[in-house]
């Protein structure tokens, strides 16, 4: 259970993190 966490917390922190680089490449043009 532990690590199904840990597995949910890490796409989590990388789909956010994809969205930020995308709304910042959007800003930019």
């Amino acid at each position: 259970e532990l690590i199904t966490a840990w597995y949910i917390g890490f796409l989590v922190l990388i789909f956010s993190s994809f969205l930020v680089y995308l709304v910042e490449k959007d800003a930019n043009n």
